[in-house]
């Protein structure tokens, strides 16, 4: 499609099983020496949420219930979201179900891998509520 952009975004987060969630904050936090910030949470499919300052890249850890195993979730983001949804069903990309409460600018999508990204807008500054 013509002027349509797509780039990575800064945001990775990895949904943790809960049992594993203080070993693995512990790993980036005390093994790694990374920056780390408990960041409140205000999506019930979340237990917990840390953000580690990962380089350049925010890499937040969430706490789920019924992660198991652990899944990666990348973001992308677009210039054109009105047309990028239609533009990727043209392209048979799947858009899956994730529990996850998103914003009204971001949607999940999936490669044929099945790792999930979250697409938002490029204007929308990084934050969490979804990668």
């Amino acid at each position: 499609m013509k002027n349509l952009i797509f780039e990575a975004g800064r945001n990775i987060a990895i949904k943790i099983p809960v049992d594993v969630y203080e070993d693995t904050l512990s790993f980036y936090r005390d093994i790694l020496l990374m920056d780390t910030e408990e960041v409140a949470v205000t999506d019930a499919w979340i237990q917990r949420s840390t953000k580690v300052n990962f380089g350049t890249i925010v890499l937040w850890l969430d706490g789920v219930p019924s992660a198991e195993p652990s899944t990666v979730y990348l973001e992308i983001q677009t210039n054109q979201l009105e047309l990028a949804l239609p533009y990727l069903r043209t392209n048979k990309v799947r858009i899956p179900a994730v529990p996850e409460r998103l914003p009204t600018d971001a949607h999940w999508i999936q490669d044929p891998a099945g790792t999930v990204l979250l697409l938002r807008s490029i204007s929308v500054e990084p934050t969490h509520g979804a990668p």
